[in-house]
This record gives C-alpha cells, sequence and structure tokens, in this order.
C-alpha cells in the first residue's frame, strides 16, 4: 500500500532541476488564497515523468512490486537505493525515481532561496 508523504491542494510548478547532483524543487508560491510558499525537494533523482506545471500535489512511495508493474524503462540508470514516488494532481499521474523526498511550507517571497538552497548546488 501506497504511503502518502505530501499531499497540498494548490498550484505547483517544476521550480528547479540540477543536473550534477540530481536534485529537483517543486514549488507552489504565495498567492491570493494561500499566504504561504510550499517547497517540494527530491534528492538523487534517476527518472521522473511528470507535468512541469500543475494543480494539487500528492506525493506517496510505493513498493517495488507496484512500480516494477508498469514496466519503467530507466534508461542506464542503477536503482540501487532510489524509492519509487507515485507523484499525482489534478486530472494527472506521474512518478519521480529518488533517494528521499522533504518538503517545506513557509513565508519566503517568490525568489526567496529555498529552505534546501544548503543541500543544492554544494552550498
Amino acid at each position: 500500500m501506497a504511503q502518502t508523504i505530501v499531499k497540498f491542494d494548490r498550484r505547483f510548478q517544476m521550480w528547479e532541476y540540477s543536473v550534477g547532483h540530481s536534485q529537483l524543487l517543486l514549488r507552489s508560491v504565495k498567492d491570493q488564497k494561500n499566504p504561504t510558499r510550499v517547497d517540494v525537494y527530491f534528492k538523487g533523482v534517476a527518472a521522473l515523468n511528470m507535468p512541469t506545471l500543475f494543480h494539487g500535489l500528492q506525493v506517496s512511495e510505493v513498493g517495488e512490486d507496484q512500480w516494477r508493474s508498469l514496466k519503467v524503462d530507466f534508461g542506464a540508470r542503477n536503482l540501487i537505493e532510489q524509492k519509487f514516488f507515485k507523484v499525482t494532481g489534478d486530472g494527472w499521474q506521474g512518478w519521480v525515481v529518488a533517494y528521499v523526498v522533504f518538503s517545506h511550507e513557509d513565508d519566503g517571497e517568490y525568489n526567496t532561496e529555498s529552505k534546501f538552497c544548503n543541500l543544492r548546488f554544494g552550498r
């Protein structure tokens, strides 16, 4: 059974991806309905399949038996310790294969650095 890790009912977009450290940052900025900003950070990304702009976000870790049944081709990557995260939103379903996912909600502005910036790019 999938375990839900992150769930938000708001608009998100792919904010940043770093090839060198295989890190993905999804962000939901403040708006009239949401007075806070949300960052969702995946570390050690091996593969992903999701839209770049979407509403609603739910991230669940699924077991190996579930993702193997999808027959996903990960190319040249050797998945040793990565986990399979099912990622869904309003009207779509995707996935991210990574070591870990974190989320953080704060009052940061549109371009204020993420709480995770010290984990990215060796900062």
